[in-house]
């Protein structure tokens, strides 16, 4: 979650999905309850327009992994 705050997107692993997505950034379903926006492989023509919102135990990966880059410094 704290990459996501940080808008780094995450690749998560869902195993009662059986499938890996793209974390994109939480999302308030209502005043205390979030989710996370996924955008899935599958397409546009999956949910709306290949991305959806997992909430509650679903939302609770198996594994993740974020990307972070750096450059060198320049003396």
């Amino acid at each position: 979650m704290t990459c996501l705050l940080s808008r780094i997107p995450v690749a998560v692993d869902f195993n009662w999905w059986s499938h890996s997505v793209c974390a994109i950034d939480p999302v308030e379903i209502e005043p205390g309850s979030f989710g996370i926006r996924i955008l899935n492989s599958w397409g546009d023509s999956w949910s709306d327009r290949g991305m959806g919102v997992l909430r509650g135990q679903k939302a609770i990966p198996d594994g993740a992994v974020a990307i972070r880059t750096s450059r060198p410094s320049v003396a």
